[in-house]
């Protein structure tokens, strides 16, 4: 394998990256750009069911405007794709170049002297990014909500969507102790309190579509 592009002294950690993607079953192309507009030839482009991983491979890590442009080219148009630095395990990383990576959401992974392959933190993919409408308000569950936005796009998805998801199975319960409280449930509250969040949200014995009981005389 042969670089025309990729600096001598980030040539070992791309092989070991071609090696690592390989062994995936990715499909591996070199020194070439992901997408024909893109604005930049990465080290290595690999892609798996619709996935694409960008690699820039560095002897010493240094993110210029060329590969920020790139990284804001995707996130534009929101691609199922992931931008990644690779470099050896004794290269040195300045902090503030460590910190714009993890706000642009570029991955960084690591190759020991034994070529094995560390991710060393997570690339952002912007396709599965959560944009909130801007205006929505969250009351109480302002912490909360945005605490589990943030894992899921920027830590572990599953433990993101975990929990939202008991966000608002929470949030079901109270809104349905409420509901019985002030009669827009016939379902008495100790049963209520029995159900499962499957039962609770399909909870059949409402007073029409929870009009109040004075309504209901009108």
């Amino acid at each position: 394998m042969r670089f025309q592009v990729t600096p001598e002294e980030g040539q070992e950690t791309a092989l070991a990256m071609l090696a690592y993607f390989k062994k995936q079953k990715m499909q591996v192309k070199v020194e070439v750009a992901a997408w024909p507009t893109a604005p930049y030839r990465s080290t290595l482009v690999a892609e798996k069911a619709g996935r694409c991983i960008l690699v820039e491979a560095q002897g010493q890590v240094s993110y210029g405007s060329s590969l920020k442009e790139l990284v804001a080219w995707i996130a534009s148009r929101r691609y199922y794709a992931e931008v990644y630095i690779a470099t050896c395990n004794d290269a040195v990383i300045q902090a503030g170049v460590l910190r714009e990576l993890k706000e642009d959401g570029v991955g960084l992974f690591v190759v020991d002297d034994a070529r094995n392959v560390v991710a060393q933190h997570r690339a952002r993919n912007p396709a599965l990014v959560v944009t909130p409408e801007p205006t929505l308000k969250y009351g109480p569950e302002k912490a909360a909500v945005e605490s589990a936005l943030h894992k899921f796009n920027e830590v572990d998805r599953k433990d993101g969507l975990r929990d939202m998801c008991e966000i608002v199975e929470r949030l079901t319960y109270d809104v349905g102790i409420a509901a019985c409280r002030k009669g827009w449930l016939q379902t008495p509250e100790a049963n209520f309190q029995q159900y499962d969040w499957s039962r609770q949200i399909n909870e059949p014995e409402c007073v029409n579509d929870f009009e109040t009981p004075s309504s209901r005389n009108q």
